[in-house]
């Protein structure tokens, strides 16, 4: 008895095996397409909206650069999106949007790119609906403005009553220095060091 010797299998034989079994591809896709679509059907649409933000100085940095510096206080605008998602900004958009979403999942709902070369930040926000996405976009760029105007204000408020307290303190320094000048005796040499510019730091006040 002769041994069967194994022939190997060639393109041909596949071609003849999905002639003969064709209804069963014809099925196999059908089937997928089927899945697609229904997978597709039930997936939730999510619309982006995006607003873009042009950033610019407040005039509070430079004012806190030295006179004597050649620099511009620059800005940095990778920190500048990382605020975009901050808690303060997070809060008030939400109420600007009135929802009550919580925080951390408003907060899932943004991304910000700062394109390369630009001072623009570009602001996208996801939602369930184009009008919601757009609404959330706009409230987040207008809630990050209102919170950087804000934070600007405050500086200007903090710097202007330092000095307010300085100007009270060197005012009271001033009235003690008068009133006591009025004690020495006129050609004294005590008062001429109380009058002098480049003596007056030492004169002592009674």
């Amino acid at each position: 008895m002769l041994d069967s010797i194994a022939r190997p299998v060639q393109l041909g034989d596949y071609s003849a095996l999905i002639r003969r079994q064709w209804w069963l591809v014809v099925l196999a896709t059908t089937i997928g397409i089927l899945a697609a679509l229904w997978y597709t059907s039930t997936q939730p649409k999510i619309y982006t909206s995006t607003t873009q933000v042009l950033v610019t100085p407040t005039g509070v940095d430079d004012d806190a650069v030295s006179a004597y510096s050649r620099t511009r206080t620059e800005i940095n605008l990778d920190t500048e999106a990382q605020l975009v998602r901050s808690t303060a900004v997070v809060a008030l958009a939400a109420e600007m949007l009135g929802t009550d979403v919580g925080p951390d999942e408003l907060a899932d709902s943004v991304r910000v790119s700062v394109p390369p070369n630009t001072e623009v930040m570009s602001i996208q926000f996801d939602a369930d609906s184009a009008t919601a996405a757009h609404d959330g976009a706009d409230a987040f760029a207008t809630a990050y403005l209102a919170n950087r105007a804000q934070a600007a204000s405050d500086q200007v408020t903090a710097r202007r009553d330092s000095r307010l307290a300085r100007v009270g303190v060197l005012t009271v320094s001033l009235q003690e220095a008068t009133a006591s000048l009025g004690t020495l005796a006129p050609g004294s040499a005590e008062r001429r060091a109380c009058v002098s510019p480049a003596t007056r730091t030492s004169c002592r006040l009674r």
